[in-house]
Order: C-alpha cells, then structure tokens, then sequence
C-alpha cells in the first residue's frame, strides 16, 4: 500500500481534521502591530525580502505595486499602470484586485496581473524594466475570475501557468 499523501499540514486523511503540527500558541500580548497601511483591494500577498514589503494591488482604475520599508511602513517606491478590468457577475465576488503574489528573482520583481500582464520591476528602484500584454491573445474560459498564476522563475526564464494552458501547452 503506498504511503499517505502528506499536505501542507501534514497527513492527508480527507476526515476535515488536520494531523500534524500544531500552530504553537502566542502568550497574549506578546506581538504587537508595527505598522499598517492601506494598499488597495486584491488577493495579491505581500512579499518580504530585504527590508522591504513589496505589493500589488487595485487602487480604482489602477494596478499598483509598491515597496514599503519592513522597519516603518514608509513607501519606498510605487508603480502604478491603468489597468481595465470588470469581473462578470459570477466572479463580482472576488473583486477586481489582482490575484497573483509576486515573484522576486535576482533583483527583479515580477508581477502577473488580473488581466494577464506580466509586469517585470527592478527591485531597488520599482523602474520599470518590461511588460508583457497577454490579454486576448488566448482563449478566455467561462467565468473569467481574472488571471491568478503565480510567475515562476528558473535562472533568467519566467514561466506562468496560465500562459501555458492558454497556449495549449
């Protein structure tokens, strides 16, 4: 008999209870808020490296990515790009945000947008330094949620799922 799958939380039983690691408990009190700021609307997490928070989401009718310092909150740089996009009523639930985490690679950070623009930022400066438009170059399937693929990288090439499928690979 093969071995139980093993699942981000340990074994998979398909019984709803997880089996494995238990979250260790924090004494009350013990962290305290550093921080916050408002940075639009999406399902986009942030990502932590260096110092910095970087982020991507909607802020009306734009796609922003920003850095924040870790230490402070301060806004260390903001790319913004208009973005056009609508969800249809099926994914209205979901919000018009980006769906994506970025990706930082070699002092890059890579974003995959709700429309399916792949935006590539210099870590340091948030310069913009390429972009790629997939919108309406591949078939788009009933509901459109919007494009949620995490990019990928392997030494200088980017890969995104979603460019896959749509390609047919």
């Amino acid at each position: 008999m093969p071995p139980a799958p093993i699942g981000r939380r340990g074994a998979v039983t398909r019984t709803g209870i997880a089996v494995g690691p238990v979250a260790p408990r924090w004494p009350a009190g013990s962290l305290a808020r550093g921080w916050s700021v408002e940075v639009g609307e999406g399902h986009s997490g942030p990502v932590v490296s260096g110092g910095r928070v970087y982020v991507h989401a909607r802020v009306g009718a734009e796609e922003v990515i920003s850095a924040f310092d870790l230490a402070d909150g301060r806004r260390v740089w903001m790319h913004k790009e208009a973005v056009a996009y609508t969800p249809t009523a099926a994914a209205a639930g979901h919000g018009s945000g980006p769906k994506a985490t970025p990706l930082l690679h070699q002092g890059r950070l890579y974003a995959f947008g709700a429309t399916g623009t792949l935006t590539c930022l210099d870590m340091a400066t948030g310069r913009l330094v390429w972009r790629r438009d997939f919108t309406g170059r591949f078939p788009q399937a009933w509901p459109l949620y919007g494009a949620a693929q995490l990019p990928a990288a392997d030494g200088i090439t980017w890969s995104s799922m979603s460019a896959a499928a749509w390609a047919g690979r």
